[in-house]
C-alpha cells in the first residue's frame, strides 16, 4: 500500500512574494508597482484574510496571501492584493476568488 504524501506547493511561493514582492509587482504588475509607495513597508494580512474565508462558510477552502500596500500620491486610499497560486486545475477557482475578493471589503 502506498502512502499518500502531501505537498507543500504554497509555501515556498508565499515566501518567495514576501521577501521579493516589490521585484513582483515590478514584473506582473508594472503599472501597480509604480504607484505603490515602497518606503511604506508592504502588510501583509494573511490572518486576516484567513478569518474572512472562514466567516464565509465556504468551506475548506486554502487562501494564499493578502497584502496592503500605499500610493504614491499621499492619499489614505489603500488597496489589496490578493495573490492566489495554482498548481493544479480547479474548476471552481473563477468562484472562489469571487468570493475572496468580495468578502475582503469586510475587513
Amino acid at each position: 500500500m502506498t502512502a499518500s504524501v502531501a505537498f507543500d506547493y504554497d509555501s515556498p511561493w508565499k515566501e518567495a512574494i514576501r521577501v521579493y514582492l516589490h521585484s513582483f509587482m515590478r514584473l506582473c504588475f508594472p503599472h501597480v508597482e509604480q504607484a505603490v509607495d515602497w518606503t511604506r513597508p508592504p502588510q501583509f494580512l494573511d490572518k486576516e484574510l484567513q478569518q474572512i474565508v472562514r466567516e464565509a462558510d465556504a468551506g475548506k477552502q486554502f487562501v494564499d496571501m493578502l497584502i496592503k500596500v500605499w500610493l504614491n500620491d499621499g492619499s489614505e486610499e489603500w488597496i489589496l492584493l490578493h495573490i492566489e497560486i495554482q498548481h493544479r486545475q480547479d474548476p471552481d477557482f473563477q468562484a472562489r476568488l469571487y468570493r475572496y475578493n468580495y468578502r475582503a471589503f469586510d475587513v
